[in-house]
């Protein structure tokens, strides 16, 4: 029963969208090695809850295929010719330098709140504007992933990740420029399924749904003011 509290409690609180969580779980680390183009997935994993209260309010955004059927048909990689490549540098610069960084707590007076920003915003809410402008311009959701990670100070952030034939590229609102997912130094930890958008994946074993160990590495989490990237999840354990 202790357990089965415990992995409730993550159900419940894990990734409301790590912007600032400090995280102590491994994760799929970035290198350098040219070979590593895609993730690997290790299973399902929860949504985060700043997610899933996004979709009750904007179930647009979240929309899933009709079947199974629909779904395998839209599984698929981009292929990244020049014209993607100006559109999606074009949307990742736009995006970052008009929307002014400001935390959920500045903007809502909410510890936590996925939003597409007007004006302002965290981390996510970066990445859901570019996948919104994205998917207008005719990219498939299926290559379009929202992706929770820790960055180079362990914190909690979120980017986009374009899965494309030439590998998993990263949208950030941290930079302009976009980078092969084993380039940004990040240590990955889930993010949308590309067959489903309101399914997750765990990008480490220890983020998969019903983990007692990601359960209870949640029970030791405190919370911590966000700065002007982004908000604390309460959900990433502390490193």
């Amino acid at each position: 029963m202790k357990v089965m509290h415990a992995t409730l409690i993550a159900a419940t609180a894990l990734i409301v969208a790590g912007c600032q969580g400090r995280m102590s779980e491994p994760g799929i680390t970035a290198s350098h090695d040219g070979e590593i183009r895609f993730m690997r997935e290790y299973g399902n994993a929860l949504a985060p809850l700043g997610y899933v209260s996004f979709c009750q309010r904007e179930p647009g955004e979240c929309a899933s295929p009709a079947s199974g059927v629909a779904r395998a048909a839209r599984v698929t990689r981009v292929a990244m010719t020049p014209e993607r490549w100006l559109a999606l540098n074009k949307v990742n610069t736009i995006v970052n330098r008009s929307v002014r960084p400001a935390t959920d707590e500045e903007v809502y007076a909410q510890p936590e709140h996925w939003a597409l920003p007007l004006g302002a915003g965290d981390c996510e809410d970066y990445v859901l504007q570019k996948r919104k402008l994205l998917l207008a311009e005719g990219w498939p959701a299926s290559a379009l992933l929202i992706t929770v990670v820790r960055d180079e100070d362990r914190l909690g952030h979120a980017v986009l990740t374009v899965a494309s034939d030439m590998g998993d590229l990263v949208l950030d609102n941290k930079s302009d420029l976009i980078r092969p997912w084993a380039d940004t130094g990040y240590v990955y930890y889930k993010r949308q399924s590309r067959s489903d958008p309101q399914r997750w994946v765990a990008l480490t074993p220890n983020a998969q749904s019903g983990s007692a160990l990601a359960a209870l590495e949640t029970l030791r989490t405190t919370r911590a003011p966000g700065n002007a990237l982004s908000a604390r999840d309460p959900a990433i354990p502390p490193h």
